[in-house]
């Protein structure tokens, strides 16, 4: 005869949680200020025009962010049950825990508006980049207007009155 026990919620007692969130909230931390390197890393790289060295960059970049994808499915069941888990928390708990999540905050913000502001370079730089192409496609086709056809025909557009 099989006797069931219940068994024990493993977020019901916050000293059985609080240090696994803690250390997923250190390592998702590390990895955003490595982000954040890589993503200071990539404006300079903008900025000097060092196309070899950006992709580099962005390729590490990819690297983490998959990382912080795992992270992130890691905490996933806190953060589907923040609510209430919140509430078993005594007032230093919340607050280590607040002050690391306010780290992230801040840490993904400037991340993303250094990343915004790479786009909008990147973004103008491949519009000077178009307009000069159109330009030396039309240079082109002027100078190609004053020489000679493949038939040996005279140029199509000269001053023949002097």
């Amino acid at each position: 005869m099989t006797t069931e026990t219940a068994q024990p919620d493993a977020y019901e007692n916050p000293r059985t949680w609080v240090p696994r969130i803690s250390r997923l909230l250190d390592r998702q931390l590390g990895l955003y200020a490595r982000l954040d390197e890589l993503s200071k890393s990539q404006t300079a790289h903008i900025e000097r025009d060092e196309t070899d060295e950006l992709l580099a960059v962005l390729s590490r970049r990819q690297s983490v962010i998959e990382d912080i994808t795992k992270v992130n499915e890691e905490l996933g069941p806190f953060r589907d049950r923040w609510q209430a888990l919140s509430g078993a928390l005594d007032e230093r708990e919340k607050g280590e825990l607040r002050s690391r999540l306010e780290a992230l905050e801040s840490l993904v913000d400037a991340i993303a508006q250094r990343d915004d502001a790479d786009r909008r370079a990147l973004e103008s730089r491949r519009q000077r980049v178009g307009t000069e192409l159109s330009g030396l496609t039309r240079g082109r086709g002027a100078m190609n207007a004053y020489q000679k056809d493949s038939r040996g025909a005279g140029p199509k557009y000269q001053d023949r009155r002097g």
